[in-house]
């Protein structure tokens, strides 16, 4: 369900929405850049090996750089199957258009994006003053991580993989919003105080009807992996007494997490005698029934998960009318807790289509939690989700069911406008799978 653009865009809701100014010129843009630059530069105790190209964009070029970016850094046909996938969880209302609620909110909420294609960062029409100050340390950060790690050849490797690009997202959008924070500490006696007070409050609105499974994997990336880099910092200084702030940052993007279960519980990543990696899944599809076929495969890993778990007890809301609900935002539960490892599939045939889960837990405890969770998700949601994406007259349905352990669990649901007694049963019994370690990116030592 990977709907991650794959790109280093600032979501304006994390910094501030737009406000009422007049755009700088290229030439003041160009010279405030240059001098923010610098600053970075220095925060990171590394030089710009060249000046960062930056002009003003409008929302014409943003939407354009976003489909461009989706047809380098996804799977043909990601975007349809992440659709599917996300009504088959109840995550998108049967008529929803998975495409167009993202590029809406692109559209509202984007301060600025930088583009490792072009090596250049594009300030969008109506900020300026100490918002766009803000923004460009924060995207400047990216041009500075870019040039030392090659953020579009980290992301191609992890292309269709949920799980193991928003880890890396984590890394990359923490250390933006990271420096930048430091950026605007070190700069605090310079900056407009009224102007700094309206940056954390504006621009949540927006994010009122836009669905879960949208704003919260992009807005992890932001909150989660700030802290993810934070802990490390901590972990650092207590255990290595390393008190460089940076060392944390180079260790994360030279041995990236890789998974969200070590974005969000950084002890499993940073902590050896912790060190969590999860196990790979293999499914084997070589009996399915004539007609289905497999169109999709991915790693939902636990922030997915918890998405799905949290409407055990109806549908969540926030009322991002108030400045102070995103800092209530969670981004795991205690069912989603305990991950270790699945699978997810996504198969068709004709206009039908079946969702097949495989989900490992580290203890049988944790899988037992997650299948009661799970049990009330479907009473409450799947049901009648799949119902709707069926239509009156077609065959759906949504089970939890035991694994080939004690400590694996299967989720499956399915919308077709018809199938034949006993074919759905036989799909799910065709489906075969097997457990193996994850290849694991150890964190590296400092020399």
């Amino acid at each position: 369900m990977n709907i991650h653009l794959s790109s280093a865009i600032t979501i304006a809701a994390l910094l501030g929405g737009a406000v009422e100014s007049d755009d700088w010129t290229q030439e003041a843009l160009e010279e405030t850049s240059a001098a923010i630059q610098v600053e970075v530069g220095e925060l990171r105790n590394v030089e710009f090996a060249d000046p960062v190209r930056v002009q003003v964009a409008d929302k014409a070029d943003l939407i354009s750089y976003a489909v461009k970016r989706m047809d380098e850094m996804q799977l043909d046909g990601a975007m349809q199957n992440s659709e599917w996938m996300a009504k088959l969880l109840g995550l998108l209302p049967h008529d929803a258009d998975l495409e167009k609620l993202t590029m809406t909110l692109l559209e509202e909420q984007v301060g600025g994006f930088y583009d490792p294609g072009t090596k250049s960062f594009y300030l969008m029409q109506g900020f300026s003053g100490d918002l766009a100050r803000a923004i460009l340390a924060h995207e400047l950060t990216h041009a500075l991580d870019d040039r030392l790690y090659d953020l579009d050849g980290a992301l191609r490797e992890r292309i269709g993989h949920t799980d193991r690009t928003g880890a890396y997202m984590s890394v990359v959008e923490g250390s933006g919003n990271e420096l930048m924070n430091r950026w605007v500490m070190k700069n605090m006696a310079r900056l407009n105080p009224e102007a700094m007070r309206e940056f954390s409050k504006m621009g949540t609105e927006s994010l009122q009807n836009t669905p879960t499974v949208i704003w919260k994997p992009m807005m992890a990336s932001y909150m989660a992996g700030q802290r993810f880099l934070a802990a490390g910092r901590t972990h650092l200084r207590r255990n290595e007494k390393i008190r460089d702030p940076n060392v944390a940052l180079e260790r994360a993007f030279t041995a990236p997490p890789v998974s969200m279960e070590q974005v969000l519980h950084p002890e499993k990543y940073w902590s050896p005698e912790d060190r969590d990696d999860p196990v790979e899944v293999v499914r084997a599809t070589a009996e399915l029934p004539e007609g289905w076929i497999v169109v999709n495969e991915d790693v939902f890993g636990e922030l997915q998960l918890s998405l799905v778990t949290e409407f055990a007890d109806g549908d969540p809301s926030i009322d991002f009318s108030n400045p102070m609900s995103m800092m209530r935002i969670k981004y795991t539960n205690d069912a989603a807790a305990g991950w270790d490892g699945d699978s997810v599939a996504l198969l068709s045939k004709g206009d039908g289509h079946l969702l097949h889960l495989v989900t490992v837990w580290d203890s049988e405890e944790e899988a037992e939690e997650f299948e009661r969770t799970m049990e009330l998700v479907v009473e409450n949601t799947l049901n009648g989700a799949v119902a709707k994406l069926a239509g009156q007259d077609g065959a759906h349905g949504a089970r939890i069911l035991p694994g080939a352990s004690v400590k694996e669990r299967v989720l499956v649901t399915w919308a077709t406008p018809e199938a034949a007694e006993g074919e759905i049963d036989a799909v799910i019994d065709a489906l075969k799978w097997a457990t193996a370690a994850a290849s694991s990116e150890t964190p590296a030592e400092d020399g």
